[in-house]
């Protein structure tokens, strides 16, 4: 079995929400998408990965994503 992996760095336990970002856009909105996938290439040798998840929301800014960190395998 192996172990995780653990970074003198970062010390990730288990993180729900980490942040929720807003843009009053909708091309902000998914040229942030875009940025997370480039981000994401760079922690993959860290086995971390961002997972964004869109918040649908009547109020402003209209277009909001919830950031989580995950270890992947």
């Amino acid at each position: 079995m192996m172990s995780k992996p653990t970074y003198e760095f970062l010390k990730l336990i288990k993180i729900e929400e980490l942040i929720e970002i807003g843009f009053n856009d909708s091309y902000d909105s998914e040229r942030f998408k875009e940025r997370i996938e480039i981000i994401n290439i760079l922690l993959k040798k860290y086995g971390l990965k961002i997972q964004t998840k869109f918040i649908d929301a009547n109020t402003e800014p209209e277009y909001r994503h919830s950031l989580t960190i995950e270890r992947i395998e």
